[in-house]
């Protein structure tokens, strides 16, 4: 589980660095690289940093769900079209493509927030403006999350 936050800066060649937080949780097959997805949906203006152990268990997900549409390949196209493997080099850098940059609208300084099997890219106030509307939606539940089980 991938957890905390971190701001960090994007060089002039659109790489950002995995940060140690995270690369702690990765497993040495996943140090090579993640996948980098935007939402196929657009609900969301962030990107999702996915290691290859989660992609693994998802793939045959995708292939169901693209079987139940009347044209699997538009569906896959939807899907694999958003996504790119991003190879870590020895430093822990991926490059972000420009059309990914442009979909999350990142700037120079990016968010990096911890989730339970992902890592997602934001641009900061984007994610302060979603997070605030989420624990205004979700405060009830919000403050009773962490109570373990019998607690309620």
């Amino acid at each position: 589980m991938f957890a905390g936050d971190c701001t960090i800066s994007m060089d002039e060649k659109n790489r950002l660095v995995v940060p140690a937080i995270f690369r702690a949780t990765l497993s040495q097959a996943d140090r090579d690289g993640l996948f980098m997805v935007a939402d196929p949906a657009m609900a969301e203006r962030c990107l999702r940093l996915y290691p290859r152990s989660y992609m693994d268990k998802i793939k045959s997900k995708i292939m169901r769900e693209a079987g139940k549409t009347d044209r699997p390949e538009f569906f896959l196209r939807a899907i694999m079209g958003q996504m790119n493997y991003a190879a870590l080099d020895g430093q822990s850098r991926f490059v972000v493509p420009g059309k990914l940059i442009d979909y999350a609208g990142l700037g120079r300084e990016v968010l990096m927030v911890g989730m339970p099997e992902w890592i997602e890219v934001w641009d900061p106030k984007e994610h302060q403006a979603e997070t605030q509307r989420s624990r205004e939606k979700y405060k009830d539940r919000l403050g009773r999350v962490l109570w373990a089980e019998g607690s309620d």
